[in-house]
């Protein structure tokens, strides 16, 4: 009885975990495939240069460039923090921060896939608004915050961009940025077949639809969460009766907050810097989320949504995708998470 019983709830989170791989998979390796352009032609110098005035232009190059780049949430911090350094302003660093880790290629590449061209070109427009005003509002009231190390000018002529060879770019998108995403994106995998397991299809639609955009904020704020990995969840939660509105305070909360990274930011910014950040994030989202809803409704099922058909030959694609997709998956798992954890245990008993 109890092994008929798993064995139903393994073949369905395995059912429900495929579904999700074979249909972010394709966007998942385009997404990817553009960062290798992005690295190719854009290099940390050149958006330093854009981000040491301490002016609004700060601002909005901070919130216009982080939108495309594929960084993640965990290498977006060192990235600010060098950019930082290196003369970048308290308030486009902000604004980095924030429009960097809610969006970039691969995850914009997802969202059309799973959710739809609206969603695909929504969340990056919301992105770039809460990352340009919380970085206006850290102009205002945190502009003296100041970094030890950090170099007091930052123009065009002091410093050469060089941009990476195409073997560079290459290692990079497939090799460290796959690494990163890799251990975040199959946690997102998991988790969205588990939530489809447990949450009954019409769960949001008991909770009603305000407080069930108060419970995602609240899960969504400490959540270490990627943007491409939050997208799959947000597929789930939409098929479980989440509005449109309330899967895009998701997709904006969960991957530009979590605890670890705010305790690390804050050196910084400042904690006034972290507080204004967060104050911002949420008040598009539920600004943005309200809009949505109220205006944009969409009532479609995520499986229109994503305009798959049950062709044999796209169905063939996919699932090479997702076979490509998986053995970079792993490989980035071993790399960045099993070998280390290997030699940390090899030290210890040393």
């Amino acid at each position: 009885m109890l092994l008929n019983l798993f064995m139903d709830v393994f073949n369905s989170f395995f059912k429900s975990a495929y579904s999700v791989m074979l249909m972010s998979a394709p966007y998942f390796l385009l997404g990817i495939s553009i960062s290798v352009l992005i690295k190719r032609f854009i290099s940390t110098e050149a958006v330093v240069r854009y981000m040491g005035s301490n002016t609004w232009r700060d601002v909005f190059w901070g919130s216009f460039l982080g939108i495309p780049l594929p960084l993640c949430s965990c290498s977006v911090v060192p990235t600010s923090a060098t950019l930082r350094k290196e003369g970048a302003s308290v308030a486009g660093t902000s604004s980095f921060l924030i429009s960097t880790p809610e969006s970039g290629v691969d995850s914009i590449a997802l969202t059309y896939g799973l959710l739809g061209p609206f969603m695909a070109i929504t969340r990056p427009i919301c992105a770039f608004v809460s990352a340009f005003l919380a970085g206006i509002m850290n102009l205002i009231f945190n502009e003296n915050f100041e970094v030890e190390g950090v170099m007091k000018s930052c123009c065009p002529n002091s410093k050469k961009s060089e941009q990476s060879s195409w073997k560079e770019a290459f290692k990079y998108g497939f090799g460290n940025l796959v690494n990163d995403l890799a251990l975040w994106f199959i946690i997102g995998i998991i988790f969205s077949a588990v939530f489809d397991i447990l949450f009954p299809y019409d769960f949001f639609v008991e909770v009603g639809p305000t407080k069930s955009k108060l419970y995602i904020i609240l899960f969504s704020l400490p959540l270490y969460v990627c943007a491409s990995a939050s997208t799959p969840i947000g597929l789930i939660f939409l098929t479980k009766g989440l509005s449109p509105g309330g899967v895009l305070i998701f997709l904006l909360v969960g991957p530009a907050t979590n605890i670890t990274n705010l305790s690390v930011i804050q050196k910084f910014i400042g904690t006034r810097g972290v507080v204004i950040n967060l104050i911002s994030i949420v008040i598009v989202a539920l600004t943005a989320s309200w809009i949505v809803d109220s205006y944009f409704h969409m009532d479609i099922l995520p499986t229109e949504t994503t305009g798959h058909h049950n062709h044999d030959m796209l169905k063939n694609f996919e699932i090479v995708c997702a076979f490509i997709t998986s053995i970079l998956l792993i490989k980035g798992v071993v790399v960045e998470n099993v070998i280390p954890l290997i030699n940390k245990e090899k030290r210890h008993q040393h």
